[in-house]
């Protein structure tokens, strides 16, 4: 089974509040924010809240924020992983994720970085949301996003999960049955007060089919356009 493509519509992950023709009502958004980690986002209030540390005092590392809709399958994650010196990220493997590319490099999710950062994120994420079923992401489309301190990327990768079964394809020939799914994320990059980097990413996951659904599609895009993420100093 081949993986779709879609495109990416990077407007629909900036921080645009309109919503389009057709949508639900504002009352059934619960729009949820976090001033000390600096993101805001809207999620359908008949999603189930299973992770949510908005409340803390303090900077959270790892996932902050995690919704979940059984009925359609969709996942909605805020999660902060930490970059570090190569010296610290040897010798301290479960307190930094990424390494700090040097002067030559530029910085984190620049031009010259990005689309190796985004890569180690999209292993990252997959490592953490999708290794029990056995799924594979392949990154599909990567921008940056240039709004001052704001400045970050979106990007879009395909999840292709093994659904347990098979059929037989035109050749007679048994395949392995799998299913597709959409990941969508904006990710800033963040300074804490000891000048230590890290990653703010919000994820929005859902089967392909959920996307190009009429209501559901309409939801998912309600949710991209409610995220409000900063970079910058924390």
């Amino acid at each position: 089974m081949s993986s779709s493509k879609p495109a990416l519509a990077v407007e629909e992950i900036k921080n645009s509040k309109k919503a389009s023709a057709g949508s639900p009502p504002k009352k059934e958004l619960t729009e949820y924010e976090s001033k000390r980690n600096h993101f805001s986002l809207s999620v359908p209030s008949n999603f189930s809240i299973i992770t949510n540390k908005i409340g803390s005092d303090a900077s959270t590392s790892g996932q902050i924020f995690s919704a979940l809709d059984l009925n359609s399958g969709t996942v909605v994650t805020v999660h902060r992983e930490s970059a570090c010196p190569i010296d610290q990220y040897v010798s301290q493997p479960k307190t930094c994720d990424f390494v700090l590319p040097n002067e030559a490099d530029g910085p984190l999710l620049s031009e010259q970085t990005m689309k190796r950062d985004a890569t180690k994120m999209i292993i990252r994420h997959d490592d953490r949301d999708n290794a029990v079923l056995g799924g594979t992401s392949t990154l599909q489309s990567i921008e940056r996003v240039e709004e001052g301190p704001n400045d970050g990327i979106v990007m879009v990768a395909n999840t292709i999960l093994p659904t347990g079964g098979t059929y037989q394809d035109e050749m007679g020939l048994r395949r392995e049955s799998t299913i597709t799914r959409v990941v969508k994320a904006r990710v800033v990059v963040q300074t804490g007060e000891s000048g230590s980097k890290s990653f703010l990413g919000v994820w929005v996951s859902s089967p392909l089919d959920e996307w190009q659904k009429p209501v559901m599609g309409t939801r998912l895009r309600l949710i991209i356009q409610s995220i409000c993420i900063e970079g910058g100093q924390l």
